[in-house]
């Protein structure tokens, strides 16, 4: 185990989830890297050569998920909103000496671009375990990046898991944004109409 972890994920809305992520993570690991998630490009265009093509043969319906996911209507905050509510939320939780975030582009398309930037002997890569609650994709990530980027993944298990369609669901009903959201992002996420954001999101599902 090194002395470094990185983790990433498009965070679409950042949850108390996530934070309790982040603290177990935290629990083993001295330092953690959260890697933002930008989508730069169509697929057809990004590393198209014989290793990747092959490793999205073999993963077709995985990369069919991935590219459900980045469907615009589902990604209504850029990177760079998303990297401005971790960043409020870290300092609101006084991690801000052990936690960096940083927009990456998508590990599934560009693998050495990811092993270059997180060494495997320097950072491991890490991701919640998957309840029987996840969806298809959160059961299949784990094993898959893994097998993609080709390095182990280590598993944490935090004390809860709350997904974004769940949370979606339960604002609709009446209950309060604050509820749900990590600490310190209220004001900003609200800064940013995202409530009326992420309600055009609940059309996609």
């Amino acid at each position: 185990m090194t002395s470094r972890a990185v983790t990433f994920g498009r965070y679409t809305l950042l949850t108390r989830a996530h934070l309790a992520t982040l603290e177990t993570i935290l629990q083993r690991w001295p330092a953690v890297t959260v890697g933002i998630l930008e989508h730069l490009e169509s697929p057809v265009h990004a590393e198209l050569h014989l290793s990747h093509a092959e490793k999205w043969a073999a993963h077709e319906e995985f990369y069919q998920m991935c590219t459900k996911n980045w469907a615009p209507a589902r990604n209504p905050f850029s990177a760079e909103e998303r990297a401005s509510i971790w960043q409020a939320a870290i300092r609101a939780s006084s991690l801000a000496d052990r936690v960096r975030t940083r927009v990456i582009p998508r590990p599934e398309l560009h693998h050495a671009a990811f092993n270059c930037a997180f060494p495997a002997d320097e950072y491991d890569l890490v991701f919640p375990a998957p309840t029987p609650a996840c969806g298809d994709f959160d059961q299949a990530r784990n094993a898959t990046f893994g097998e993609l980027l080709a390095r182990p993944v280590h598993e944490v298990r935090p004390p809860f898991v709350t997904h974004t369609t769940d949370i979606l669901r339960e604002v609709a009903k009446g209950r309060s944004w604050e509820e749900f959201l990590a600490p310190g992002i209220h004001r900003l996420f609200l800064a940013m109409n995202g409530p009326e954001r992420l309600a055009r999101r609940m059309s996609t599902f």
